[in-house]
């Protein structure tokens, strides 16, 4: 029985934004994640970074000291954590975006093409990439059951 053109476009339209949706939940996710164990793992190698530093002093003197702090100072810790946020949150998107690459292609061929063929290749694909997606990350069907290796 052949599909109605109308009935494909909406519903390639629909796959292609509901499959491109859900990745960029996903990622956003993973990007908000990873900002914030990124930020947290800035703060501690700067403060360690400095205090190495400062105890490493060639010649220990309080005018040098002085010197030292007012340039630890001059770097707050709130903008090395936002700087160290903010490259987590490209690295946790990006890194959610490869996972689900799959998807991403063909969603949008589902929403991009103008063939009726791409259009329902991109359908299906979109479906069975999620389903699969579902039974691999759901039941961990397809998991390494070598938990000491």
């Amino acid at each position: 029985m052949p599909i109605r053109p109308q009935t494909l476009n909406i519903a390639s339209k629909a796959v292609g934004a509901l499959g491109l949706g859900a990745v960029l939940l996903d990622s956003n996710a993973l990007g908000v994640r990873k900002a914030e164990s990124c930020a947290k793992q800035g703060i501690a190698k700067e403060t360690i970074r400095q205090h190495i530093g400062s105890s490493k002093m060639d010649y220990p003197s309080p005018m040098y000291n002085v010197i030292k702090e007012s340039n630890r100072k001059l770097v707050p810790n709130n903008l090395i954590s936002t700087l160290y946020g903010i490259g987590g949150y490209f690295r946790g998107l990006y890194q959610g975006v490869v996972n689900n690459l799959p998807l991403v292609g063909f969603s949008a061929l589902a929403l991009l093409a103008k063939k009726p063929v791409g259009r329902k290749v991109g359908i299906v694909g979109a479906g069975l990439s999620a389903l699969y997606g579902c039974i691999k990350n759901g039941t961990h069907l397809f998991e390494n059951k070598k938990y000491l290796d």
